[in-house]
């Protein structure tokens, strides 16, 4: 019910001390306002905890209130059955530790030739089946599975959002209307239109009769002067 704003940040590399600089200002810059929801993606093929943008979450929002993670790539585990360590701390992530909210396994098409023409959403179903399969993962919410309810899970955290900072830009907007009260208050009471142009027309009106009678009087002498001539 609820409009969703995605703003897809650039990733932080290491290579280049001025871009990563100017990254970590960017992503700063939309993070810390308290109506972003924080969507840290995190690769199943990497370290969790040395991720920059579980870092950055932690660090802006420590509550967790308002970040909902998203662990990509999971396709690439699925067939590492025996990497019980992986998927113990992969499956604990999505059920919610250090995240309030949890973190949602999606799955995209590859670039590799055998995906590029394949269904989505079969191939997501096809990679929840294979997880579903290992032990670890058997006792896992089927809620934290999917796009569908990633994006059910965004716009119940924007409702919230909505409805918790709704007293903030009431007061934010009574404020508003104060102030340009009291400037109105300040400026000089209006003149009376009505008087204004009264006033105009007798100041014309008491210019434009000696004027007349000049002008009336030059044109009686010129008609006498060419009557004697």
């Amino acid at each position: 019910m609820y409009n969703l704003s995605l703003v897809d940040l650039p990733g932080i590399t290491r290579s280049d001390e001025n871009n990563e600089a100017f990254v970590l200002s960017l992503v700063n810059e939309y993070i810390k306002k308290e109506s972003t929801i924080l969507v840290p993606v995190f690769q199943a093929t990497s370290d969790i905890a040395t991720q920059c943008a579980c870092r950055l979450a932690r660090e802006t929002d420590p509550n967790g209130q308002r970040t909902v993670g998203v662990l990509t790539k999971m396709d690439r585990i699925v067939d590492h059955q025996s990497d019980d360590e992986k998927h113990l701390e992969l499956a604990t992530l999505v059920k919610g530790q250090g995240l309030v909210n949890g973190t949602y396994v999606i799955r995209n098409p590859s670039s590799v030739l055998s995906e590029i023409h394949e269904d989505p959403d079969e191939l997501e179903k096809e990679t929840i089946r294979k997880l579903k399969q290992h032990i670890i993962w058997e006792d896992v919410p089927f809620d934290r599975f999917g796009l569908q309810n990633l994006t059910m899970k965004l716009s119940d955290l924007q409702r919230k959002e909505h409805k918790r900072s709704l007293p903030k830009i009431r007061s934010f907007l009574e404020d508003r209307r104060t102030e340009f009260e009291e400037k109105l208050n300040a400026l000089p009471l209006p003149l009376d239109t009505n008087s204004i142009i009264h006033y105009l027309s007798n100041k014309v009106m008491n210019t434009q009769v000696p004027l007349l009678a000049a002008i009336a009087g030059t044109i009686v002498c010129m008609y006498f002067k060419k009557k004697l001539y």
